[in-house]
């Protein structure tokens, strides 16, 4: 450990308080913080006296069940047969994507497997492809795109 009247020990005691005295004077003492917080202020006051004249309740949200309209017959299937394997509890995908290039989002379901053989033969286990055709309207093209 250095003796007290060292110069190492002198320099470390005297350079703290300086320090601290630049970082604060460099964040609030400067005169660009200033200028801005002046420049500022008044237009963040009237934003926000506006905003409380403004306080109006919002309309309640409502949701209706679309799937019949939109074409989209898709029922998620685990597979499950009772030992609650790891997949069983996970849920499914879903990937929206333009599958076509006709610039509408398209959706791409991810279905389950039989267990424990993770089998696809069944038809209820497909993953279903639906191609978007506007105004809110999907058709199935899982068995004409491939997938």
């Amino acid at each position: 450990m250095p003796a007290p009247n060292s110069r190492r020990h002198q320099y470390q005691r005297a350079s703290r308080p300086r320090r601290y005295k630049l970082r604060w004077y460099a964040l609030f003492g400067s005169p660009l913080f200033i200028a801005w917080l002046l420049c500022l202020s008044p237009f963040l006051l009237v934003t926000i006296a506006k905003a409380r004249r403004n306080n109006a309740p919002a309309p309640p949200l409502t949701f209706a069940d679309m799937q019949r309209q939109t074409g989209i017959n898709f029922k998620r299937l685990t597979g499950a047969h009772g030992t609650k394997e790891l997949v069983e509890t996970m849920g499914s995908g879903v990937a929206v994507f333009d599958y076509n290039g006709d610039g509408l989002p398209d959706i791409y379901l991810v279905n389950g497997a039989l267990l424990p053989s993770l089998s696809k033969k069944d038809p209820a286990y497909f993953n279903r492809l639906y191609r978007n055709d506007g105004g809110f309207h999907f058709t199935d093209v899982t068995l004409a795109a491939g997938v």
